[in-house]
């Protein structure tokens, strides 16, 4: 893995600029966030774990209360969306051994008999690939579940490592490890998919994960800091720092709208840049 050492925004900007957070806010709604997701029409949609709630803000960071979601939920933790607009919702459940996937349509509609269940245990996150197959992490025993578009359990695999984020874009699923990132090939069986381990100079890759639209990622590290991974050429270079206190657990990119959104677990906010690396404000 070859590293760019430019920084694409100093750490004083940036720091200089979150110092602005609370006169930039704009809906002061978020309760333990754990998950952020964008649509195809840039609406950013954030798992509110502390409420069971799927909050809904437009392009424009203002909230939707219309648009909420609060049927099946659970504690939930990840969000993405398949190829259909269809959002998936990864949830913990109440105590871990209920953890459960729930499927809603463009309306935020839950689609009945869509719950997944069977073999799913302390989830907390997931991911869809490209054939609408859906991954999703086990936190008790570092597992990886996949199921189809239906629904059907496929299998699952224990890597032999801790597993901290996952995301999809194309033929890559991409894993954060306790020090590296893993990609996958979707089209290979999982006990036998490794394909590429690019670890980059800084230990740590603890953080989150998320994809833009052309197949390249920004993962943030234990450190905070947020590299941004071109992964078919191998080149990683830093797109910003953020402290590690600010304990980013999701990464959601917006192409359309030039936008990349950190949520931050630990300040119940969510921290909006460009994806020049200019800081732009903060939903919280």
């Amino acid at each position: 893995m070859k590293r760019n050492s430019f920084l694409q925004t100093t750490t004083l900007t940036v720091l200089a600029f979150l110092a602005l957070a609370a006169c930039q806010a704009w809906a002061g709604t978020l309760s333990h966030p754990w998950g952020v997701a964008i649509d195809a029409s840039g609406n950013i949609y954030v798992a509110n774990s502390a409420t069971n709630q799927v909050l809904v803000f437009d392009v424009n960071r203002v909230l939707q209360p219309k648009k909420t979601i609060t049927a099946g939920l659970a504690n939930p933790n990840g969000l993405a969306f398949d190829s259909k607009g269809n959002l998936w919702v990864a949830n913990y459940g109440n105590t871990g051994y209920d953890s459960s996937i729930t499927e809603y349509n463009s309306k935020g509609q839950q689609i009945t008999g869509a719950t997944i269940t069977q073999n799913l245990q302390f989830t907390e996150g997931l991911a869809i690939d490209s054939m609408n197959n859906i991954w999703a992490l086990g936190a008790l025993d570092a597992s990886v579940t996949i199921y189809s578009p239906f629904g059907t359990y496929l299998g699952s695999s224990a890597p032999g490592y801790d597993i901290w984020s996952v995301a999809s874009r194309g033929k890559w699923v991409v894993f954060t490890t306790t020090d590296e990132w893993v990609a996958y090939s979707t089209g290979e069986v999982l006990r036998n998919a490794v394909t590429a381990s690019v670890a980059g100079s800084t230990p740590g890759h603890t953080g989150a994960v998320g994809f833009d639209n052309v197949g390249n990622f920004y993962v943030c590290q234990a450190d905070g800091e947020v590299d941004y991974v071109n992964l078919a050429q191998g080149v990683a270079s830093v797109f910003t720092q953020l402290g590690g206190y600010y304990g980013i657990n999701g990464i959601a990119v917006d192409n359309a709208h030039s936008r990349v959104y950190f949520q931050s677990t630990n300040n119940s906010a969510i921290y909006v840049f460009t994806t020049a690396g200019i800081y732009v404000g903060v939903i919280n």
